[in-house]
């Protein structure tokens, strides 16, 4: 049984969810715009590296690879990843997605904004 995902009432697996929402890469403009991905940092109450972390997991990025960009070894990076994991009640990065993109549509939400996300 493939795990799946409920969003809005719509249910999704992991490769859906990802297909509809990080298949475009994160860079300096990529999915969110400077500004909302500093709201959503404050939102979430991230710090600098965990918000770095989470970042490139948005655009797809492997363990490896955050590492080698962050300059952290892979334990480090799954250090991160454990305590997001815990503090944010999900179990894997696809539910980390899924909450990233949830609060971003609340602030969507409350401040009367649309976005196509």
């Amino acid at each position: 049984m493939v795990k799946t995902y409920t969003q809005n009432l719509t249910t999704y697996t992991p490769t859906e969810v990802i297909q509809r929402n990080v298949s475009c890469s994160f860079s300096n403009t990529g999915i969110f715009s400077k500004s909302e991905w500093e709201e959503i940092i404050e939102k979430l109450s991230l710090s600098p590296r965990q918000a770095e972390v989470i970042q490139r997991i948005l655009s797809g990025r492997s363990d490896k690879q955050i590492a080698r960009d962050l300059h952290i070894s892979v334990p480090t990076v799954r250090t991160h990843l454990n305590r997001a994991f815990l503090r944010f009640g999900v179990q894997d990065r696809i539910e980390l997605v899924i909450h990233v993109f949830s609060k971003f549509r609340e602030m969507c939400r409350a401040s009367g904004q649309s976005h196509s996300l």
